[in-house]
């Protein structure tokens, strides 16, 4: 009898189902155990603010519903938390989308070189820009500065190198949890305010996977036409209203594009 693969995979700033290559990679290989980990400590300065709270905790709960409540929920310092949750579950591998803020990036080689050492695969993917960073240079192979150039000689001539939008899982089986894989309820994160400031944001919006699908159908139905000249006056309403479905990942680039 094989040993199925288990794979802890590391939800971040990609919380969605479809078009989720390190989900999808994870869950065609064997069984998953998804996290998300609320890492304050290594954010520090640049941990999100009340408002991105609020989203957040509307956008775990979607989430959460997609994965038949298989989500596991943490809080604390990603490194030593990824490292017991290998032990505790005996995954043989971790599979995240990247993210690129400078904090971030250097948490994660530490998390990489660690996990390596100890013989477990790890799998980083780009799941949430059209273009890796380093991919898109001026001739002479220097970034870019000035936006206008790095749009239309640089992502326009590139597009032969985005890739494809990928599938929603077919199935997805999980791990089974033991006693030593436990985690924190939605509410125990304390994302919500505990004074309810936030009910504006919640009736205005509709955080998760559906929501942003449904932004990007009526992006396309009803504000694409009169977008280019609307996009400049807020009191329009002409804008994608996008912005925080694209930075939670609740929706990829790659799906707007295609």
């Amino acid at each position: 009898m094989s040993v199925k693969n288990k794979t802890i995979v590391w939800f971040r700033q990609d919380l969605r189902i479809h078009d989720n290559p390190a989900l999808l990679s994870a869950a065609d290989a064997g069984d998953i155990l998804p996290v998300y980990i609320l890492d304050d400590i290594n954010a520090g300065d640049w941990a999100m603010g009340a408002a991105s709270r609020v989203w957040l905790h509307e956008s775990l709960e979607k989430l959460n519903e997609s994965l038949n409540g298989k989500l596991l929920l943490l809080c604390g310092d990603a490194e030593t938390l990824i490292a017991d949750l290998v032990d505790a579950s005996n995954a043989t591998a971790v599979h995240w989308n990247r993210c690129y803020e400078p904090w971030r990036i250097q948490r994660d080689q530490k998390i990489k070189l660690a996990l390596t050492e100890k013989g477990i695969k790890v799998e980083s993917t780009n799941g949430s820009l059209l273009w890796e960073p380093w991919s898109i240079t001026k001739k002479d192979g220097s970034p870019y500065k000035v936006y206008s150039p790095y749009f239309k000689r640089g992502c326009l001539g590139s597009v032969d190198i985005i890739r494809p939008v990928v599938r929603a899982p077919k199935t997805i089986n999980y791990v089974r949890r033991n006693k030593d894989i436990q985690g924190l309820t939605l509410d125990e994160l304390n994302l919500q305010p505990s004074i309810p400031w936030d009910k504006g944001i919640l009736a205005a919006w509709d955080a998760g996977e559906d929501g942003a699908h449904n932004k990007l159908t009526d992006l396309v139905a009803r504000r694409l036409e009169g977008y280019k000249q609307g996009r400049d006056f807020p009191a329009m309403d002409s804008t994608s209203r996008l912005s925080p479905h694209l930075h939670f990942g609740e929706i990829s680039p790659h799906q707007v594009w295609s």
